[in-house]
């Protein structure tokens, strides 16, 4: 092979120089010298190669992780706030019940806390600010708390199952050990939507998908950088951003990702990520909304989306990218949900709701 010549000519020269300073040969024939140089610079050779391999992947998959924690992090803060919710509720009532005991100008007020056994409570006041704009402002925070606390413990199951599959990626990545190996990490990488790997076009030339690009131009770079976001039962789902994304998602899909699309109805192409796991209901129908939003029917009820795996779609000849046909399509009609639109994304850490 073409990186065996060069291994031997490597040897070969380091062969003449050791002979050239007279140092010895440790024993071996001039040509048994050569080929164990020679295997020692193809093995080096191959652990260089395997070692940025293996960090190249590591550090989009680590990138992702810390995030997560971040999330973690964040999220731990909102329950831990959320458990105060209650208090304000509770002052809220018993202000609401002695309301009519407010005098101008008070700054706290002692009430009969009937649910403690009619215990004495003390009650901070704003004498600025109306009785009834108080207890409203009670309130506001106690939904506003509980809220929070409902999307956090929500969010948390969701990211728990990314860290959880970050987990056996990067084991997996520690594990390899040639460069294959560490290609079907990457190709895990890529069923998240942390990797984008080199597509071609319709005319079979060389395109590069990246998160950060220069709009497209004429044999330049792209942007396909689809859209994230995570159903409440843990699966990533993508949304493409346009027709060149949407054909380049459809290259990175594997045969048993579903795949949907408004009927009818000029929209993004939308893939739900399954890694070989059965999709439920409620995250069919959360992928649907996700199609609607970003179609121009994202602001109708009832709107019909057609959905089918992966491997049933198919390029249209001369259509140019992005045009598919497919086939054993099933149609679920959804309106969508744009709190729930909102909050699958920030699962994602993604804002794609601006649609």
């Amino acid at each position: 092979s073409g990186e065996k010549s060069s291994a031997i000519r490597v040897a070969f020269i380091e062969t003449l120089r050791m002979i050239l300073n007279g140092e010895p040969l440790t024993g071996e024939s001039g040509s048994e010298f050569v080929i164990r140089v020679a295997e020692d610079f193809i093995s080096r050779r191959e652990k260089s190669r395997i070692d940025k391999a293996r960090s190249s992947v590591g550090k989009v998959i680590e990138k992702r992780y810390r995030k997560l924690e971040s999330l973690m992090d964040a999220m731990g803060k909102d329950m831990n706030q959320s458990e105060k919710a209650v208090d304000y509720k509770k002052r809220a009532d018993l202000l609401l019940a002695n309301i009519f005991r407010v005098k101008p100008g008070m700054k706290e007020m002692e009430v009969e806390d009937w649910e403690n056994g009619g215990g004495a409570v003390r009650i901070p006041l704003d004498p600025q600010t109306a009785p009834q704009i108080q207890v409203e402002n009670l309130y506001k925070r106690y939904r506003k708390l509980k809220r929070a606390g409902e999307i956090a413990h929500e969010r948390r199951r969701a990211v728990e199952s990314e860290i959880e599959e970050l987990d056996i990626m990067l084991e997996n990545l520690s594990k390899a050990d040639s460069v294959e190996e560490i290609e079907k990490v990457r190709e895990q990488a890529e069923f998240h939507g942390l990797i984008f790997r080199s597509v071609k076009d319709e005319h079979g030339r060389g395109k590069q998908e990246k998160k950060r690009g220069r709009g497209l131009e004429s044999g330049e770079r792209f942007q396909v950088h689809p859209h994230r976001y995570r159903s409440n039962d843990g699966f990533l789902i993508l949304a493409g951003t346009g027709d060149r994304s949407n054909e380049a998602l459809r290259h990175l899909s594997r045969p048993d990702d579903v795949w949907l699309h408004v009927r009818d109805i000029p929209g993004a192409h939308v893939y739900i990520i399954t890694r070989g796991k059965e999709v439920p209901d409620s995250t069919i129908r959360e992928a649907a909304m996700v199609a609607v939003w970003h179609s121009k029917a994202k602001y109708g009820s009832n709107v019909p989306v057609d959905y089918t795996r992966a491997k049933y779609i198919d390029p249209i000849p001369s259509a140019g990218p992005g045009h598919v046909r497919f086939r054993r399509e099933r149609t679920i009609r959804v309106t969508p949900d744009e709190k729930r639109i909102e909050m699958m994304a920030m699962m994602a850490g993604d804002d794609g709701r601006k649609g």
